[in-house]
């Protein structure tokens, strides 16, 4: 097995403002790296001690994307989990042969390659497997969006 760490928890919200009192003020996490706009949705990443990161993900300029959908549907809550893995190729091909639905495959980014099991084999937990080129520094400066200013979006869109 080639899993390197649980990355990263992600929970979805309509507004991500709730969340970052929450997971940012209350519970004392440390905002590491977000974006207004990726792949058509936001998010803002918290840290706490030892590593472990909770992901705020919210409906960017993409209201036909698949997280107005999943909110539509679930309402907000935990979206997934994300696993840092070595080889996505070769963990997506793992995954597949032990009968795990893979979607969502997209390898065009090295900095951030993605696979996703399908809630539906994953037990009703999507689980996104991840490779990047960078290390955890790297991402977080790529990533680095200042929060007031992923802030300032979600109130324009």
């Amino acid at each position: 097995m080639a899993v390197i760490r649980l990355d990263h928890v992600a929970v979805a919200f309509r507004d991500p403002r709730p969340a970052v009192q929450l997971y940012g003020e209350l519970l004392g996490g440390r905002y590491v790296q977000g974006s207004s706009d990726w792949r058509g949705f936001g998010f803002v990443q918290f840290e706490y001690p030892d590593g472990g990161r909770v992901e705020v993900i919210f409906p960017g300029p993409d209201r036909g994307g698949f997280l107005p959908r999943f909110l539509e549907r679930r309402g907000e809550g935990v979206h997934h989990m994300t696993f840092v893995v070595d080889d996505l190729a070769a963990e997506v091909a793992r995954f597949r042969e032990t009968g795990y639905e893979v979607v969502g495959e997209d390898h065009s980014d090295p900095s951030w390659r993605e696979a996703f099991l399908s809630p539906g084999s994953a037990h009703g937990t999507v689980i996104q497997l991840a490779a990047s080129s960078l290390s955890q520094e790297e991402q977080d400066a790529q990533w680095a969006e200042r929060l007031e200013r992923v802030l300032e979006v979600v109130d324009r869109t």
